[in-house]
């Protein structure tokens, strides 16, 4: 008895499940559940040849009326001989893959209370021009992806989310504006786009995702001051971008942004932002930027292969320097870094082939490898006092680089930091030196080695490669500890000297020191230039050399460059 009345359940359960299907003309239609009075247009034959279409808004089967409220899943995806739809106001929704690949779908028109676009639902179809109703609040992901004969898209006031890749690849659209009710555009939404030459955004929109304007043609941009941030590439690779407005009000340009926007001439990066991410405008063609004080973090590579680029200065607030900032910024000249900043990352100013010289900050701690490998004019570098490792390959290629000034407390000089350093024919080791690696000044033709420790640091045996024309100069009662040493021999000559006479090292006749109340600058060639820079690299004065004794008032507690000629030196007031 139990199981017949399992059996009876189950029966009465089917038959009030069982959905209703049936044909009127070339459309199939569902009821729908939970509500049986409301019918879904279904499948067609692709195949079937129709022409134009008008979807009624109500049907009736064996005696019963039904509203059409939605267009089902694939309803008519690759109907090629579907050429125009018109859809009535009973339907609210749109579903996924309902008209996709509908090559030859020349127009739709769709009713005012429609809330919903699902995905791809036109997705590879012939439109040539739509307007969403005010409505719909969602257009889904891909809804009209490829789309490639579409040239026009008004999109209504109330709209509040464009999907990712919604409009992705419509190669013939020309134009769009995104109205203010819009929350967020989403990935990839008008990527590759590009024929579309102009876009507006309004005030409203907080979000603009990863790639969603990416390979377009627009020249100008504005973004609006409600735009929070930017996703990875939103704007990459729009190589006719060249006039940008950042209004006042976004915190954070994001990865790669504006990568290779080649077009933009100058960048207008307002107060607001407090981030700079990963690339965000690598390859752009800019000659300078303005940096606001409000911007704490850069990401790496943010100038890399900006090769216009000719100066910056980074403000206060930045404490390290990402690896592969300005790589490759091949005309960059100058460089400020302002007190505070500790590091400086792998490769940060590699091939910067124009930068001839780079005052460093008092409180650096630590340069990563390569930071000015192949700055071929940089001239002269003075080495912070809180550096006690010079990594690999450090100054490497430096093929300019004559002067360089290693402070007390270096103790380690890491592999090929000099090399082919071609110019780079003296040096001071201070007394702090522990360790000299490998090819440190391979291809650099050292003359004059001076080392102010009496205990000979570790040398590698390849760390010269001209140990013969180079003469070691050793402190006074040091000389034979240093013929005895690993790697030390094979130099031209060993000369002992008094190390507390530094001024007079180099066997030049210019001196520079500090006498208590200024810089005293003596030995100058007359009418050579003195120049006075502060530790970020700003000038404070440049006097003509009288060719006799010099003296320079400057204000105490401070710690200045001074450049003569191509000589500089680091004087502590």
């Amino acid at each position: 008895m139990k199981k017949i009345l399992l059996l009876s359940m189950c029966l009465i359960l089917t038959i009030a499940v069982r959905a209703v299907t049936f044909e009127i003309g070339v459309l199939r239609f569902m009821d729908q559940n939970p509500d049986p009075t409301t019918v879904a247009v279904m499948q067609i034959n692709a195949q079937t040849t129709i022409g134009d279409i008008e979807i009624p808004s109500e049907v009736s089967f064996e005696g019963k009326t039904y509203a059409v409220t939605r267009i089902a899943y694939t309803a008519f995806a690759w109907c090629v001989n579907l050429n125009s739809v018109k859809i009535p106001s009973s339907v609210i929704k749109i579903s996924e893959l309902a008209f996709q690949g509908c090559t030859n779908l020349r127009s739709v028109e769709f009713p005012e209370n429609m809330e919903m676009i699902d995905h791809f639902a036109f997705a590879y179809s012939g439109l040539k021009s739509i307007s969403i109703p005010s409505t719909v609040k969602i257009i889904n992901k891909q809804a009209f992806n490829g789309c490639d004969s579409l040239t026009t898209v008004i999109l209504p006031q109330g709209l509040k989310s464009i999907r990712n890749g919604a409009f992705a690849e419509c190669r013939k659209l020309s134009s769009v504006e995104i109205p203010a009710t819009v929350d967020s555009i989403g990935e990839a939404a008008f990527s590759l786009c590009k024929s579309l030459s102009s876009i507006t955004i309004q005030e409203g929109v907080k979000w603009i995702g990863a790639s969603s304007f990416s390979y377009c043609s627009f020249s100008s941009l504005t973004i609006p001051s409600s735009v929070d941030s930017t996703g990875n590439g939103a704007f990459s690779f729009n190589y006719k971008l060249a006039s940008l407005n950042i209004l006042n009000g976004i915190k954070t340009i994001g990865d790669y942004t504006f990568n290779s926007c080649t077009a933009l001439s100058e960048i207008p990066i307002p107060e607001s932002v407090q981030k700079i991410g990963v690339g965000a405008f690598q390859g752009c063609k800019f000659k300078s930027i303005t940096l606001p004080v409000s911007l704490k973090t850069i990401g790496e590579k943010a100038f890399m292969g900006c090769d216009s680029l000719t100066g910056l200065a980074l403000p206060q607030g930045i404490t390290s320097i990402p690896q592969y900032l300005c790589a490759n910024c091949t005309r960059l000249q100058t460089v400020q870094i302002p007190e505070g900043v500790i590091s400086i990352g792998y490769g940060s100013f590699s091939n910067c082939r124009s930068l001839t010289s780079m005052p460093l900050p008092s409180t650096l701690s630590f340069m990563d490898e390569l930071a000015f490998n192949d700055c071929a004019g940089l001239k002269s570098i003075v080495i912070p006092t809180g550096i006690t490792t010079l990594n690999s390959q450090l100054f490497g290629t430096c093929t300019s680089l004559s002067s360089v000034i290693l402070p007390q407390g270096l103790t380690k000089i890491s592999r090929s930091v000099f090399f082919r350093c071609i110019k780079l024919d003296s040096l001071v080791l201070p007394a702090s030196i522990e360790s000299i690696e490998a090819y440190v000044f391979y291809n650099s033709p050292i003359k004059k080695l001076y080392s102010m420790n009496t205990l000979p640091p570790d040398l590698d045996d390849e760390g010269f490669t001209y140990k013969s024309g180079c003469t070691l100069y050793v402190p006074a009662g040091s000389k034979s500890n240093y013929e005895t040493a690993d790697g030390w021999g094979g130099f031209k000559a060993v000369i002992e000297f008094d190390p507390t006479n530094v001024s007079k090292l180099l066997d030049s006749p210019l001196e520079i020191y500090n006498d208590g109340d200024g810089i005293v600058v003596k030995g100058a060639l007359t009418g050579s230039f003195i120049t006075i820079y502060n530790l970020v690299g700003v000038e404070i004065l440049t006097v003509k050399s009288n060719g006799d004794e010099q003296w320079i008032e400057l204000p105490k507690g401070a710690v200045y460059c001074v450049k003569v000629g191509d000589k500089m030196l680091k004087v502590a007031m």
